[in-house]
């Protein structure tokens, strides 16, 4: 019998230009499997229950003349200088975050099933505030996300963000 090689879901955070695609994209090329975030949550915006709850929210104001969400119009109204931006980044949060996180397990349950990638990549660049699943990114030794998370606590809450890209952050062997 054949055993089957364990998977190892590594995820990478950081800010903008900090180099995580970058580095996914070196590790994919070194055979692992990359999950990006921000290309799920682009697929997000397509689906036609998200589009009908930003059009109850926002208003048809939100989207192109074919249709499509205009995600220019969309970071207008979240990070935005008014008043209300954080409400409604928290509310387009609500009704993404959730769909991202199922993408992201699909994506992890199918390699795990096909046994052909020895690790996974997870790029996110808000892979602490979105809060998923520990089971997720949680790794073998029992260590949780509150861990991790009181070290990078200061580049949190600081707003100031690592050079590096690369955290080491939930790695977690899949069997």
């Amino acid at each position: 019998m054949v055993s089957q090689k364990p998977t190892i879901v590594v995820g990478l955070s950081g800010g903008i230009g900090s180099g995580k695609s970058f580095v996914a994209g070196l590790l994919k090329d070194w055979g692992a499997q990359v999950f990006d975030a921000d290309r799920a949550g682009h697929d997000v915006l397509c689906e036609g229950k998200i589009k009908e709850l930003l059009r109850q929210r926002w208003g048809n104001k939100i989207f192109g003349s074919h249709g499509e969400v205009n995600r220019q119009a969309v970071a207008g109204i979240v990070f935005g200088r008014d008043d209300n931006a954080v409400t409604e980044l928290r509310f387009l949060q609500s009704i993404s975050h959730p769909r991202i996180q199922h993408a992201l397990e699909k994506f992890i349950k199918t390699f795990k099933i096909a046994g052909n990638s020895a690790s996974i990549v997870v790029d996110a660049a808000l892979l602490f505030e979105a809060e998923w699943d520990p089971e997720v990114l949680e790794d073998d030794d029992g260590r949780d996300r509150r861990g991790v998370l009181l070290r990078l606590s200061f580049f949190i809450t600081s707003n100031k963000t690592p050079k590096v890209a690369i955290f080491a952050v939930f790695c977690r062997t899949h069997s």
